[in-house]
């Protein structure tokens, strides 16, 4: 069983090596910034808004594959932005990366292939409306 995890995690690290990420530039202005380090993200819960993006960011010597789930297992969850083509992202030290746009209210989990104990909860809010209402004297 041990073996079989094993193979499962560097198949994982080999493709995600061989296959690019989603956009991987600087954070926009005013995105939320997520430190990783040795086993651990630097929070465990963030509150963003519908349309807005996550930047993860890789201080650490550590290697970390980010998926969605919990406890390292992979699990699909509708309406969360693909982490990569195979919904995954390998980070090495010094990688700052950026999401997909959130679109979906609700509740999400990030976790780590590599690190069990990674668990990021990602609350996603409504859109705040900037529209005004229009009033007529007619």
């Amino acid at each position: 069983m041990k073996a079989a995890w094993g193979f499962a995690a560097i198949g994982m690290i080999a493709t995600a090596l061989a296959v690019p990420g989603p956009r991987e530039s600087a954070a926009p202005a005013g995105g939320r910034v997520i430190a990783m380090g040795h086993e651990m993200f630097g929070r465990s819960v963030i509150t963003i808004r519908v349309g807005d993006h996550l930047t993860f960011a890789n201080g650490s010597a550590w290697l970390h594959v980010l998926v969605p789930g919990r406890g390292a297992r992979q699990d699909s969850q509708p309406g969360m932005p693909r982490l990569g083509p195979r919904n995954a992202h390998l980070s090495e030290h010094g990688d700052r990366w950026i999401t997909g746009v959130w679109s979906v209210p609700g509740t999400y989990f990030i976790t780590c292939q590599l690190h069990p104990e990674m668990l990021l909860e990602v609350r996603v809010l409504p859109a705040t409306s900037t529209a005004r209402a229009v009033h007529s004297n007619a």
